[in-house]
């Protein structure tokens, strides 16, 4: 068995014993009487009955252990097994070169303005839009159908229009879809210029073509 070190080491007392909150059993009483409380409601009334007594005489008990005075108990510390103050060293930290000693800390070379990540997103909202609408040519025959499906998102009443009224142009479905989609291609474009530099070898590659796809 092996003893532990009392106290912490900035502590400098030298007293023999710690005042510390005596144990009750109380707080364990009263956690059986709420669980028989709350089992007399799937058994019987009398089970209830029981837990509730028992939870009140839990809780006074525990009341009376805090209240007005706190109970205390005695802890005897023994001075020999009291930790060594701490010394401070006046050695200087070497630092790790990048790369030095297999060292795994990578530290983005250049960062991607939140201007470059706006007009990234708005170039790829434009290449975007331009697959949608022709996706909405080949299967739908009009270029208007995946514009009010985006809309949709906004407006609530566009989630009851028929099919005919979905290829159809609607002023109010193309505005919600372009406000939308503008604010969804800029959000993203800060989001990428933010975490590019965080990406591993060959960014391009997962910013670009695997994470899109």
């Amino acid at each position: 068995m092996t003893e532990e070190p009392n106290g912490e080491a900035e502590e400098l007392t030298g007293d023999a014993a710690i005042e510390m909150p005596a144990p009750s059993y109380w707080p364990m009483v009263l956690a059986f009487g709420l669980a028989l409380l709350f089992a007399g409601v799937l058994t019987h009334y009398m089970v209830g009955i029981a837990g509730l007594l028992i939870s009140v005489r839990g809780a006074l008990g525990w009341w009376h252990d805090v209240i007005p005075a706190e109970s205390h108990e005695l802890v005897p510390v023994d001075p020999a097994l009291r930790p060594a103050p701490i010394e401070a060293e006046a050695r200087s930290v070497v630092r790790l070169e990048v790369g030095q000693h297999r060292h795994r800390i990578s530290v983005p070379e250049e960062i991607h303005p939140y201007s470059s990540g706006i007009w990234g997103g708005l170039c790829g909202g434009a290449v975007m839009a331009l697959l949608a609408c022709l996706y909405g040519l080949i299967a739908q025959h009009s270029i208007w159908y995946p514009v009010n499906l985006l809309a949709g998102v906004v407006l609530p009443w566009m989630g009851n229009a028929g099919l005919e009224q979905l290829r159809a142009f609607n002023a109010w479905g193309f505005a919600a879809a372009l406000a939308g989609h503008i604010t969804i291609s800029i959000l993203v474009g800060i989001i990428y210029a933010a975490i590019l530099p965080m990406f591993p070898k060959y960014a391009p590659f997962w910013g670009g073509i695997l994470v899109p796809l």
